[in-house]
């Protein structure tokens, strides 16, 4: 087992219709994009559930602000409000907190990204014990998941999270190019 503390910032949100997967929703509408997030979230928790009931790591759950008081989705460690300004902010603020919380590698993990199973997340996990920054790119340009390890964070944070160009498909070369520019 994996002695290092590792954790899963889950970021997720309220199933509401109209407030998530707002482009599927253009073509699907509100309530199917809805349930379509519904599954992949609750897709995404089982597996981080797996793996924190195995010990390999904790779950933060980090929802809006307006969702903490009831969260939906059961059985993390913690919950952690995400905080106020664009995606950027809101993972600089929450991977700092986990650092600062004594994490040795924390990840965050879109809950609305279908093909983000098991094998990918185990995946990230297993390389981040040997290398700084790990990502799960999609075929839209972005990432399903970023980690960092503890190491690495000081060259990387809040850089790699600072005016990227998010809901484009120049997330993950954004991401890349501050990569190397900060020797990771």
């Amino acid at each position: 087992m994996d002695r290092l503390s590792v954790v899963a910032l889950e970021m997720a949100r309220r199933p509401r219709p109209g407030r998530v997967k707002t482009r599927l929703a253009r073509t699907e509408g509100d309530v199917e994009a809805a349930r379509i997030y519904t599954v992949l979230a609750r897709d995404v928790h089982a597996t981080l559930k797996r793996l924190q009931t195995d010990g390999r790591l904790s779950i933060a759950l980090c929802l809006p602000d307006e969702d903490t008081a009831d969260p939906w989705l059961a059985g993390a460690d913690r919950v952690w409000p995400q905080g106020d300004g664009d995606l950027g902010a809101r993972l600089a603020r929450l991977f700092r907190r986990a650092f600062e919380g004594g994490a040795d590698r924390v990840f965050a993990i879109g809950t609305d990204v279908a093909g983000l199973d098991a094998a990918r997340i185990e995946d990230a996990v297993y390389r981040l014990r040997f290398g700084d920054v790990v990502a799960a790119p999609t075929p839209d340009g972005g990432y399903a998941l970023i980690g960092v390890r503890r190491e690495a964070a000081t060259r990387a944070l809040p850089a790699l999270f600072d005016d990227v160009p998010w809901s484009t498909d120049a997330v993950m070369a954004t991401t890349r190019r501050r990569l190397d520019a900060a020797g990771l």
